[in-house]
């Protein structure tokens, strides 16, 4: 069965799997009242200590020991627009019609209205209220539309996101139901954290250059660098993306600290959830947005409340069910269906594949799909790339060859996809696949 979403298996040597998944279990069978969705943007999954074991994320990972942990989680697309689309309305944006900056004229941007989380809590009487530091996902281009108040934070950092979040929650105390809508813009480039966060990355040989504020600069004497400069570049930005992750984590923590001083953290179902992730030089570039492989389409996601039974669900899940998850658990109607599927619901033989289109970034639309230990790459002129995710989750090494045994079966998962595509989108031509 083909569903929507991103790829990959875990690149690093997280927790593994320690049975079947469970259903979300809360005390007495009650949901807790209230909403609060807590979303990163550009954070890797490999760099949040409870799934890489690594001492990134103190935070977070305790969060995530108390909560529900989706241990193999995946965004539907590899930027802020149609990632956070997909969490929010349960749909992706091409089963809604649209894709968002695609930079093709012949195809709809985000249209007026999504059927949101946002806007279906807001009709049915909730309070809804956002505090973006991403102008992407607000009501200026659509992607976050639908909050009765929004609070747009032009690429802020998360101290300042937490400084114009405490008010608006404090207008919730006493209130209720509603949904608090919290999305943080770091560790996004520039890779700026603030200066205590840079030990790191001070520590390593001189670099000639700090990659803070001058990292074009540095990207351009790489041209002409040779292997050594390269790999102590790559050392540079990603230690100093390691300490704009923790000084996301610790912001958090603060946060975390005062709504639970208000009290808003007693009767709330809490969703963490990363919008996408980031390349480091792996196909050389620092960003997202290129291409669909692990580092930028994987995901992580975890929920949290005082009565959730703690536990880990290592089913294949994707950013559409956490859209889907809620709309059961709060008993509301979306207004129609959606592809997402509440959490304990998937089955078994789940193949999810993910989408991205930008014309002027990365030229062909870009599809993929996962089947178990087996992922296919395919873009609309006739790319194709195949992993074998059980000996090689970084997809560094291609085996695609005609004959391979697992093809047949993932092109017939992916196909649906396609003929989605092709027939939105008809000025495209049919795709050079085989």
């Amino acid at each position: 069965m083909f569903v929507w979403g991103a790829l990959w298996a875990a690149c690093t040597s997280g927790p593994q799997p320690s049975g079947p998944p469970l259903p979300l279990a809360f005390e007495g069978g009650e949901v807790p009242t209230n909403l609060l969705m807590i979303s990163l943007d550009t954070t890797r999954r490999d760099r949040i200590g409870h799934l890489a074991q690594l001492p990134t994320t103190p935070f977070l990972d305790a969060r995530m020991a108390e909560g529900v942990v989706l241990g193999d989680h995946r965004s539907c697309s590899n930027w802020t627009a149609p990632s956070m689309i997909c969490a929010t309305t349960g749909l992706t944006p091409l089963e809604q019609g649209f894709w968002p900056g695609s930079g093709d004229p012949e195809v709809e941007d985000i249209p007026a209205e999504l059927p949101s989380l946002a806007r279906i809590l807001s009709g049915a009487g909730w309070q809804t209220r956002l505090v973006t530091a991403n102008p992407v996902f607000s009501d200026r281009l659509g992607a976050g539309d639908g909050f009765e108040h929004a609070t747009v934070l032009d690429f802020a950092d998360a101290g300042e996101v937490l400084s114009r979040s405490l008010p608006e929650a404090a207008q919730l105390i006493g209130a209720g139901p509603w949904y608090l809508h919290l999305h943080f813009v770091d560790p996004h480039r520039p890779y700026c954290p603030p200066p205590a966060y840079r030990g790191a990355a001070e520590a390593l040989p001189p670099l000639g250059f700090d990659v803070c504020g001058a990292l074009p600069e540095a990207l351009e004497a790489l041209e002409a660098g040779d292997e050594a400069y390269r790999a102590l570049l790559v050392q540079h930005v990603d230690a100093i993306y390691r300490g704009a992750v923790r000084y996301l984590d610790d912001v958090l923590a603060q946060l975390w600290s005062e709504l639970d001083a208000m009290g808003l953290l007693d009767d709330v179902l809490v969703v963490f959830l990363t919008d996408h992730g980031e390349q480091l030089m792996e196909r050389g570039v620092f960003d997202h947005g290129y291409a669909l492989y692990a580092e930028e389409s994987r995901a992580a996601a975890g929920l949290w409340a005082r009565t959730l039974a703690p536990g880990s669900w290592w089913g294949p899940t994707l950013h559409q069910d956490l859209a889907a998850t809620l709309f059961e658990l709060y008993d509301v109607d979306p207004g129609g269906p959606v592809s997402g599927i509440p959490l304990g619901s998937a089955p078994d033989d789940r193949a999810v594949g993910v989408m991205a289109y930008s014309w002027h970034d990365a030229g062909a639309v870009q599809l993929s799909v996962v089947h178990g230990d087996r992922q296919l790459h395919t873009t609309w002129d006739g790319g194709h790339e195949l992993y074998e995710l059980d000996t090689d989750p970084g997809e560094l090494h291609d085996v695609y060859r005609p004959d391979h045994p697992d093809l047949e079966g993932l092109w017939a998962q992916l196909r649906p996809l396609m003929e989605q595509v092709e027939a939105r989108w008809p000025h495209l031509g049919p795709p050079a696949g085989p």
